[in-house]
């Protein structure tokens, strides 16, 4: 794991928590984008915890630099103040979501783990407002079918009822099945997709410029993998 924060101090108070934790391996600390960069070149760590104020280029545009050139390694903004504007330019910028430079180291760790096994980490109370400004524009008619082969034509387009911003039962009165039915194709997209949560999936399919929802006022894209 890497840190980049420019208060060194907190760097390597951090790094003597996590040495030793079970799973943690402890890369290397950088107080700027470019020092970063220049570690993960060397060290390639799996996780890169990444502060969003940084002399010179801030932390999310390190962020979207190190996901270009690096695509394996997975980032996690640190922020003091987890906003939504903050947590969807992270996550536009490809990092796997934010945490909050007050949470415990414990719980910290905890977040790495689950970032480092594909996770996706966000506030709970952000989560439908940060899906609405990842999805603001309208829809950009590229079609899933190329790029996810693995997914049905139905799968395909409960996906995009999802990224459009409808609830389970609003996807299953658009296309005139129960919820169960859609629970059921939303439990096989995140299996396709290797993902845990139909947040993950929509993200995914926003990142990539697979979907583009119109406006998604009515988003509830839940962090679980579950639905109404």
């Amino acid at each position: 794991m890497l840190l980049v924060d420019e208060h060194r101090m907190f760097a390597e108070a951090l790094s003597r928590f996590l040495t030793g934790e079970e799973g943690v391996t402890w890369a290397a600390a950088a107080t700027s984008v470019d020092e970063a960069l220049a570690l993960c070149q060397a060290r390639r760590p799996h996780v890169v915890l990444m502060s969003v104020s940084l002399p010179g280029k801030d932390g999310i545009a390190g962020t979207r630099e190190l996901r270009r050139e690096f695509g394996e390694t997975r980032v996690l903004i640190v922020t003091a103040l987890a906003t939504r504007q903050v947590v969807a330019r992270a996550l536009e910028a490809g990092a796997s979501g934010c945490v909050l430079s007050t949470d415990p180291p414990d719980r910290l760790v905890e977040l790495v783990r689950r970032a480092a096994a594909g996770e996706i980490i966000l506030p709970e109370a952000e989560v439908a407002a940060v899906v609405r400004r990842l999805g603001d524009g309208r829809r950009r008619h590229r079609g899933l079918g190329g790029v996810l082969p693995r997914l049905t034509a139905r799968e395909r387009e409960v996906l995009e009822e999802l990224a459009d911003g409808r609830s389970t039962k609003e996807v299953a009165r658009a296309l005139h099945v129960s919820p169960l039915t859609v629970r059921s194709h939303v439990k096989n997209i995140l299996a396709k997709l290797e993902v845990h949560s139909k947040l993950e999936a929509v993200t995914y399919a926003l990142r990539n410029g697979l979907v583009g929802p119109a406006g998604l006022e009515r988003s509830d894209v839940d962090s679980g993998a579950g639905g109404r």
